[in-house]
C-alpha cells in the first residue's frame, strides 16, 4: 500500500508518518502505542497490513532466536521489572492495555502502553521503564514487596480507567473483568446448624507458605474450615447465645486470571520486625 494512498485521518490517528520513517531500519514506532493495537487484531486494517507484516517477521524472528525484550534495573527495581513481565504475557490484559486512550503522558496506564509497546516491537535487548517508574513514584533504589506493589499497581490503573471519558469506555472494566473474583465468609454453629455468610470479592489471594512445600498445600490450608470454641464461641443469632461453630471461606466465582501471591514476609516476634521467608514452594507443573 503506497502512502499517498492513506488519508490524512488515518495518518494522524495512527501516526504512519513517524512510523514509515522508521519502516527501513525495520523499527516499529513507540510514539503512539495504539498502533501496536493492531499486533494483537486477528485483522489488522488494509492501512497497516504492509507494515505490520514486516513489523510481525521481525518479532516472529526475535522471538524464534530466544531474544525476548528485557526491562533494564534501574538499581533495585527487579520486583517491578518481574511483576511488569509477568502481566505483560497475560495476552488478554496486554490487548486491553494497547485499546486504552489517554493522553496524559505522566500517567501510569501511558507509561504502561509504552512500556508494553517496547516488549512487544522493540528491537533492542532491554528497554529503560524509567518513564513508567517515575509515573508509579518509587525509588529506584528502594527495594519492596512485589505483593504490595502489584496491590497498588491494579488498584491505580482501576482507579484511573474510571476518569476516561464517556467515548473511551474501551477498557476500562478491564481489572473487573479478568483479575476479580467473589469468595463467601461463611460460619456455621455446631448445634442448630444455620449458617451466617458475608460476600466479598477478592483480586489475588494471599496464601501463606510457612510450612508448606507445595502451592496445592498452601491453598488446602486457606481454604479449609477453623474450630471456633472456649473464648472465640461463635455468637448464634438462631440459638441466642454463644456457640461452637466452624468458620470458612467458600471460593465462588474464580476470575480469568487467576492470581496468588506467596506470603514470603512474616512477623517475627523474636526480633520485633519483618522477615523474609526463603523456603522453596513447588508450584503445579
Amino acid at each position: 500500500l503506497e502512502k499517498s494512498m492513506l488519508s490524512e485521518s488515518v495518518r494522524a490517528a495512527y501516526h504512519i508518518d513517524d512510523v514509515w520513517r522508521k519502516k527501513k531500519t525495520g523499527k516499529p514506532s513507540l510514539s503512539n502505542p495504539y498502533l501496536l493495537t493492531v499486533l494483537n487484531s486477528e485483522k489488522p486494517a488494509s492501512a497497516l497490513e504492509a507494515l505490520l507484516k514486516d513489523v510481525n517477521k521481525l518479532e516472529e524472528r526475535r522471538y524464534s532466536n530466544g531474544g525476548c525484550v528485557g526491562l533494564k534495573n534501574l538499581g533495585a527495581t527487579c520486583y517491578l521489572n518481574a511483576l511488569l513481565q509477568s502481566v505483560f504475557f497475560i495476552k488478554s490484559f496486554r490487548a486491553g492495555v494497547f485499546k486504552w486512550k489517554t493522553e496524559d503522558q505522566d500517567s501510569i496506564c501511558y507509561q504502561l502502553q509504552l512500556l508494553f509497546a517496547a516488549l512487544q516491537g522493540y528491537t533492542a535487548s532491554y528497554y529503560d521503564p524509567s518513564g513508567f517508574v517515575k509515573a508509579v513514584d518509587v525509588g529506584t533504589g528502594d527495594q519492596q514487596d512485589a505483593q504490595e506493589f502489584y496491590k497498588a499497581f491494579i488498584t491505580y490503573i482501576e482507579e484511573y480507567l474510571k476518569t476516561l471519558d464517556v467515548e473511551d469506555k474501551v477498557g476500562r472494566n478491564m481489572i473487573q473483568e479478568l483479575f476479580v473474583g467473589k469468595q463467601k465468609y461463611i460460619t456455621k454453629c455446631n448445634a442448630c446448624k444455620r449458617s451466617a455468610e458475608r460476600e466479598s470479592t477478592f483480586y489475588e489471594i494471599d496464601v501463606g507458605i510457612e510450612g508448606k512445600d507445595t502451592l496445592e498445600d498452601c491453598i488446602a490450608e486457606y481454604i479449609n474450615y477453623e474450630e471456633l470454641r472456649g473464648d472465640n464461641q461463635y455468637y448464634c443469632s438462631g440459638c441466642c447465645s454463644k456457640q461452637d461453630a466452624r468458620y470458612w471461606l467458600s471460593l465462588e466465582e474464580l476470575p480469568d486470571i487467576l492470581n496468588f501471591q506467596l506470603l514470603r514476609f512474616v512477623y517475627d516476634v523474636k526480633i520485633q520486625n519483618r522477615r523474609k521467608l526463603s523456603k522453596k514452594n513447588s508450584l503445579p507443573a
